[in-house]
């Protein structure tokens, strides 16, 4: 088989993997729309009634998991190729440079590993590469296989977009583009690092691998197109095929760098990085969620435990504070017979129990409107 053979089928399992994932998708997206109800950001109510008193409305008693990308204010995002793109490229790579001043004490929890993780190979990046006795010929066929694997998944992104374009699926269109979109934003902080940094390639030097050289080594840029378009794809279709697909190629072209001695083990490390990052940044931004997908949380909303999220910590429910608006609310709620499972004489109430009562509220609300339609 041709080089361009092995691409074309690399370029086809994508694609059957995306379609054999999107019926599925397609239908959580539809099961997401016909189950919209009001929910209060996180910060203005909070966690259920912990006193052991019955509620009267079982149904409303159950927290329905509000994705993150949809607490977000999603903006309209035009899935087509334009000048509008460019404008979009920009945007996010302000606020991809602007993304460290907007850490917190919780990223430390992923911050320190990948520290520590960049700084041991660092150390032994020389050695790791002087030790793999891998033939020239051996190495020219890593090096091929990398081009041609970051090539078939540039080529699936693109095929995407096209197939939906044709068939008038925004789905598959958005994640054509999108990952298109991931990909030069990760190539531009690539290309950025790389003149800044100035490492050598392993072949030069006998191996040291000095920065300040005037080389192009660090980061992979191989690595940080791969991981970007796989995790826009594995995303937008989560099923288990496509994500084994997706994160298999990218690990492979990734590997194969080192192999082929085109880069350190720290280069295809911080590569990697960066495309996910810059995946999980243009997937946050410009994703429509009800076009199906799956939601991509940051570190710290994985660790909420806030209203409309499954707690997993043994830690209680904080109480709202007596006097606060919350209250009043909810009273006015109760007397306007939206919400038949209060119990007044239970103060305080919990953060989790003020959540359940504005869901119950909701949906009595879209009861009745239904009812009125009719």
């Amino acid at each position: 088989m041709t080089r361009w053979g092995k691409s074309f089928v690399l370029s086809c399992c994508l694609f059957m993997a995306a379609e054999a994932a999107s019926r599925n998708c397609w239908a959580q997206a539809q099961d997401k729309g016909q189950d919209k109800a009001p929910v209060q950001e996180a910060s203005a109510v909070q966690p259920a009634n912990e006193s052991g008193a019955k509620r009267v409305s079982g149904d409303a008693a159950k927290p329905r998991v509000q994705p993150a990308i949809e607490r977000e204010s999603w903006r309209e995002h035009d899935n087509s190729l334009g000048p509008h793109l460019l404008k979009d490229l920009a945007s996010d790579q302000k606020e991809i440079w602007a993304s460290p001043f907007h850490l917190r004490m919780v990223d430390a929890d992923w911050l320190v590993p990948l520290g520590l993780a960049t700084g041991a190979m660092l150390g032994t990046d020389t050695e790791v590469s002087k030790h793999l006795s891998i033939s020239e010929s051996r190495q020219g066929e890593f090096k091929t296989f990398s081009d041609f694997g970051i090539a078939s998944m540039a080529g699936a992104a693109g095929g995407l977009y096209l197939w939906g374009h044709m068939t008038h699926d925004d789905h598959k269109r958005e994640t054509g583009l999108l990952a298109g979109e991931a990909a030069a934003n990760s190539l531009a902080v690539t290309y950025a690092f790389k003149y800044g940094f100035g490492r050598e390639r392993p072949l030069e030097d006998n191996y040291q691998g000095r920065f300040g050289q005037g080389g192009d080594s660090f980061p992979s840029e191989h690595a940080a197109a791969a991981w970007s378009i796989a995790s826009v794809v594995a995303h937008e279709y989560p099923g288990p095929l496509t994500q084994i697909l997706a994160y298999g190629l990218a690990s492979a072209v990734s590997a194969s760098r080192v192999n082929a001695k085109q880069h350190f083990p720290s280069d295809v490390l911080i590569g990697s990085a960066i495309g996910w990052f810059t995946g999980w940044q243009t997937y946050r931004k410009h994703h429509d969620p009800e076009l199906g997908g799956d939601a991509w949380e940051t570190y710290k909303e994985s660790r909420d435990e806030g209203p409309g999220r499954p707690t997993t910590s043994s830690k209680g429910s904080p109480y709202m504070e007596l006097d606060s608006w919350i209250y009043p609310a909810l009273e006015r709620l109760g007397a306007l017979g939206y919400i038949q499972s209060e119990f007044l004489g239970l103060r305080p109430w919990t953060r989790i129990e003020c959540a359940h009562l504005i869901e119950e509220a909701g949906d009595q609300m879209e009861a009745e409107g239904e009812s009125d339609s009719r």
